[in-house]
């Protein structure tokens, strides 16, 4: 089994001892400013493929930039701080919006049927990822709009990122009325946001939520 963790990262959960080979993009939560591109490969090594697995990877993964690995030289040295602090925002941020009557479901990893499952791969209690997600129920074009805080398609940087994920991922289906049906029959609605938590004063991103979901 393979499994990419980035979207949590290997500050925030352990779970080498479930799966083959964990993969993790450095250019997120590790570095966290989004400004080099580098990956890493973590192999089981009690897997019964790390045997076949390991010449493979020595024959086939790329040696990164020199100045890139300099750069993650000096910011992953605050990995943990970055994420503990990611995590509080978190905390505080879902229980803003689960409050807000202009959203209809907040997607995060201390979300009821999530906490459970996703506590028992955390290297520390009540630590949660740095990414979550809002279902609107009021216009997502104006929210967007108010919205003044950074929009963009990346996660796991210092600073609050915004973005219309289904848009991105599914425009072809979002722009007919067919395909946002077959989308919502499958769970995702288009006006869901995704937001990936940064290190900011959580009350100053609180407060800019705020002025967007004034009706």
């Amino acid at each position: 089994m393979i499994v990419d963790i980035s979207v949590a990262g290997s500050a925030i959960i352990n779970i080498l001892p479930y799966v083959d080979v964990i993969v993790e993009s450095l250019t997120k939560f590790a570095c966290g400013n989004g400004d080099l591109m580098m990956g890493a490969v973590i192999l089981n090594k009690n897997s019964n493929w790390f045997s076949e697995i390991l010449p493979l990877c020595k024959e086939w993964i790329e040696k990164p930039y020199f100045r890139d690995c300099e750069r993650l030289a000096y910011e992953i040295k605050d990995y943990e701080k970055r994420v503990f602090k990611i995590s509080e925002n978190v905390k505080k941020l879902a229980e803003f919006f689960s409050k807000q009557p202009g959203i209809r479901k907040v997607f995060w990893t201390g979300a009821i049927d999530s906490f459970q499952n996703f506590q028992k791969v955390t290297r520390l209690p009540n630590i949660h990822s740095g990414v979550l997600s809002i279902e609107l129920s009021t216009s997502l074009e104006k929210f967007y709009d108010r919205l003044t805080l950074l929009k963009g398609p990346s996660f796991g940087t210092e600073f609050t990122l915004n973005m219309l994920y289904v848009y991105l991922a599914h425009y072809d289906l979002v722009i007919q009325d067919e395909g946002r049906k077959f989308l919502k029959e499958n769970g995702l609605d288009p006006n869901l946001i995704r937001i990936s938590v940064g290190i900011e004063d959580p009350e100053l991103l609180i407060e800019e939520y705020k002025k967007a979901l004034e009706v």
